[in-house]
């Protein structure tokens, strides 16, 4: 651990210190020795004094090897050149979260983007970040999604503050929840929002896990009561989403259920580089050239939807249920 300069204990030691804070705020690179000469200090003097400001200030001035002195220099804030891809990093995250289109948190991302570009080295291409990146997945054009809402979700997990909306379930039913947002679940089928429901007119939900479609909240407001968030050995959303095929998630007392498909020989090339989730099986190749994998699911409807979507490419062997599940359509 370095040791911390004593302060300064004169006004002219305190002239000498701010005199040589300006000239490493104005861009010179010192060493002790020429900041004695430039600035006509005692060289032995001259050395605390920059010593002190790195201490003081480890951020903004650092120090550099140059032969066997030590040369100080003042960083500004986002003065150091940016990697490249470090811009692109960003736009790609902005881009593969469409549902915040338009959204505070959206423009914070298009700020980082260009304040990186702006710091790429000199001599860099520009890059067309909008044609260089193109986010192309189900939700895409993701219609009704309240980029207010948005920003009142994302407001409220970090105030842990409770949430008020209006919800339009699948069947049509509206309801009034009350939620504690934890997590924001961006996905294929959409922007999500999980967390406890404190209070709904939907009365088996209250005290719940919950997980709600922000396209479908309307009238997001924050409220005045807070929360605890929970702790991360009573909640972790891998946990929660680990036997999830999409971000459906099924009832509370729900248990996965071991799957077993079986899917046309030309699915061998494409299992062979894309498991479809991450609990399958290694697949096993039958004589006829067909394949079997092994899933460890939840049966939920994203899970139907998709199977039914195969048509004969696929048959369910187990279960049962998912198997008849799927046939009723």
């Amino acid at each position: 651990m370095v040791e911390e300069s004593p302060p300064p204990r004169s006004p002219q030691i305190v002239i000498e210190i701010l005199r040589l804070l300006q000239a490493l705020m104005q861009g010179q690179r010192l060493t002790a020795a020429e900041a004695a000469r430039t600035h006509a200090f005692q060289q032995p003097a001259v050395r605390r004094h920059l010593q002190a400001l790195a201490d003081v200030l480890r951020d903004r001035v650092v120090t550099e090897k140059d032969g066997k002195s030590l040369r100080y220099r003042f960083v500004w804030p986002r003065q150091e050149q940016s990697d490249p891809t470090t811009a692109v990093a960003l736009e790609l995250a902005r881009t593969a979260l469409v549902s915040l289109r338009g959204s505070a948190l959206d423009a914070r991302l298009g700020e980082l983007v260009e304040d990186h570009q702006r710091r790429a080295p000199p001599g860099t291409a520009p890059l067309d970040l909008a044609r260089v990146l193109y986010g192309r997945t189900r939700a895409q054009q993701p219609r009704g999604v309240d980029a207010d809402a948005v920003d009142q979700i994302v407001r409220a997990i970090v105030e842990r503050r409770q949430l008020t909306f209006a919800y339009s379930h699948f069947g049509g039913k509206h309801a009034r929840v009350v939620l504690e947002p934890w997590t924001l679940v961006p996905s294929d089928d959409g922007l999500f929002c999980y967390g406890k429901c404190v209070d709904s007119d939907v009365e088996a939900h209250i005290d719940t896990r919950r997980l709600f479609k922000v396209a479908r909240m309307q009238r997001v407001r924050r409220a005045a009561e807070t929360f605890l968030y929970p702790t991360p050995d009573v909640y972790q959303p891998a946990e929660v989403f680990r036997h999830c095929f999409g971000a459906f998630l099924p009832d509370e007392d729900a248990h996965p259920q071991p799957i077993t498909l079986r899917l046309a020989p030309r699915w061998a090339a494409f299992l062979a580089h894309e498991p479809l989730h991450a609990t399958q099986s290694a697949p096993r190749t039958l004589p006829d050239g067909r394949l079997e994998i092994d899933l460890l699911l939840y049966l939920t409807l994203d899970l139907e939807r998709w199977l039914r979507g195969l048509g004969r490419e696929v048959e369910i062997l187990a279960p049962t249920a998912l198997k008849d599940r799927v046939a009723k359509g």
